[in-house]
């Protein structure tokens, strides 16, 4: 049987149940500006890895304009200390508005520029990890995050197939950086990886 990721992108939507009306307001966004978010399916994971860790300290390694900022704050509520980044400021600002207009009550962070060098600047452990920087930059992360993850914490990679590109042959830096990573946090003996 064959199929394509968009026909199960559609269908797997197509059975969620209504989001919020801000959320569908991200959404609508990121089509018309043909930009990347996560998605309502993997927000729905994210909430619900978060709710089953108990976590309390999110650190997003890329977050446009603050989708699965959105979905770890309504999984968390005030308990939920999260760390936004993204290069443009802009992105942040509308984070910030979204956030606002969906009531969130958790406490968020803003870090303008590169996302690996804020997250160095920033001290402590976390609880969850979310890495979706630009996929050239992924090996850096598989090195940078193990040691900042609390015993039992999540590092979740978006992108780790990169539409078929790792395993069709694609030569681009983006889909080299996400094989190096894979390869990386397979091996590690500090990470269990899936």
């Amino acid at each position: 049987m064959d199929f394509s990721f968009a026909s199960l992108d559609r269908y797997l939507t197509s059975v969620l149940p209504q989001r919020s009306a801000t959320l569908a307001k991200m959404e609508t966004l990121a089509e018309r500006l043909d930009f990347p978010i996560i998605g309502p399916q993997v927000g729905r994971l994210l909430y619900q890895y978060a709710r089953l860790t108990g976590a309390k300290r999110i650190f997003e390694l890329g977050s446009g304009f603050g989708y699965s900022a959105f979905w770890f704050s309504l999984a968390l509520g005030s308990d939920a200390e999260i760390h936004l980044t993204d290069f443009d400021e802009a992105n942040l600002e509308k984070a910030r508005s979204f956030f606002k207009s969906g009531k969130l009550k958790s406490r968020f962070y803003y870090h303008s520029g590169d996302a690996l060098k804020s997250f160095a600047r920033t001290s402590g452990s976390f609880d969850i990890i979310l890495n979706d920087i630009d996929k050239e930059s992924y090996p850096g992360v598989a090195r940078a995050a193990p040691k900042r993850l609390r015993k039992g914490g999540l590092l979740i990679s978006d992108n780790l197939l990169k539409s078929g590109k790792v395993f069709g042959g694609g030569r681009d830096k983006a889909t080299l950086g996400v094989r190096k990573y894979t390869k990386i946090v397979y091996r590690s003996t500090k990470l269990w990886t899936t």
